[in-house]
Parts: structure tokens; C-alpha cells; sequence
């Protein structure tokens, strides 16, 4: 099970994509998608930004399954590139999610740091993670169907998975009245 989405837009975005006041529909909706998997030993890769990260990621421990959360950045560059901009309510969510018991890590690889782009290569670790076990890939996606506003976006995960015929679940966050 593979998870990517946007993040909640930042105070001032230009052009709204996942604004604030949708969490609560991103969020049910995100419930249903996960609603769909019926393996209770289904594991999932995810990141941890705010917005439908986060979001995935609490909706997906709440039902008692392993996640792995894949960092492209060390904890404090992450959270202020991330997760910060959004709110104190935000950051305690990412708390929550890397303190239970069913989360583990994943820090960034060596030299991802240096990079201009760590986000595509973080993609390429979830996806190889993904890749390991003997079920077809499943991809949850909150997504405007858009290119992202930097490389290693959910677009990226949406054609490598469907690339490898995996079923591919999008949840755009403009649209779920």
C-alpha cells in the first residue's frame, strides 16, 4: 500500500489546491479509500507532511497496521519545509504518527541532504519498499490530477504505479463535498 498526497496550501498560495477548510472531507474520504483494504496485514509506506500525509497516516494506524514513513529530509529541516507553515496542530499529528508503536522511520539515505531534489528519490524508496511484497501494488492518492510545484510529487507516484499495474485510488481535494 502506497499513500502520497498534497499538502494543506501554505497561508497565501496563489492558487488553492488543498485548502484548510477541506481536512474533513479529505480526511472521510481517506477512510473510505482505506475502508477498501481488506488485509489486516497490509503495510504502508507514506510520508509525513501536513495535509493527506498525515492525515492517511493517522486514518491507517487507527485500523492497527504497520506503516513506514520515508523522510526525504533530517526530522528538523523536514518539519520546517513540511510541516511547520501549517500550524502547531499539524506538527503534533506528525508527533503522534512517528511515537506509535506501529510506525518506523525510515531516515533520509546518505547524501539525500546535499540535494537539490530529495523528494524523487524518497518516492523511489517508498516505491521499492512497496515493491517487496507479492501482492500488486495499491496506491492511495489526494491529488488534483496536476503537475506539483516541485519534482517528486504525487504525480510521480501516480505513473509508477499505475506503470506497474498497480490499482491506483485518487482523492481530489477540490472536489469532495
Amino acid at each position: 500500500m502506497v499513500f502520497s498526497g498534497h499538502m494543506v496550501d501554505a497561508p497565501g498560495r496563489g492558487r488553492p489546491r488543498f485548502p484548510p477548510n477541506l481536512v474533513p472531507q479529505v480526511r472521510r474520504r481517506i477512510e473510505e479509500a482505506v475502508g477498501t483494504i481488506d488485509d489486516p496485514n497490509a503495510e504502508a509506506v507514506s510520508g509525513a507532511a501536513c495535509g493527506s500525509d498525515l492525515l492517511f497516516c493517522e486514518v491507517w494506524l487507527a485500523g492497527g497496521r504497520r506503516l513506514r514513513v520515508f523522510l526525504p529530509r533530517q526530522v528538523e529541516a523536514f518539519l520546517d519545509e513540511s510541516v511547520r507553515f501549517a500550524g502547531p496542530e499539524w506538527e503534533a499529528a506528525y508527533r503522534r504518527v512517528v511515537g506509535d508503536d506501529l510506525t518506523v522511520v525510515v531516515e533520509p539515505d546518505p547524501g539525500m541532504a546535499e540535494l537539490e531534489d530529495p523528494h524523487t528519490p524518497n518516492n523511489l524508496r517508498m516505491l521499492d519498499r512497496a515493491r517487496q511484497g507479492s501482492a500488486p501494488l495499491i496506491g492511495i492518492f489526494v491529488w488534483d490530477g496536476q503537475g506539483g510545484d516541485g519534482p517528486g510529487g504525487t504525480r510521480h507516484m501516480v505513473s509508477e504505479i499505475e506503470a506497474s499495474g498497480g490499482k491506483v485510488t485518487v482523492i481530489p481535494p477540490g472536489t469532495t463535498a
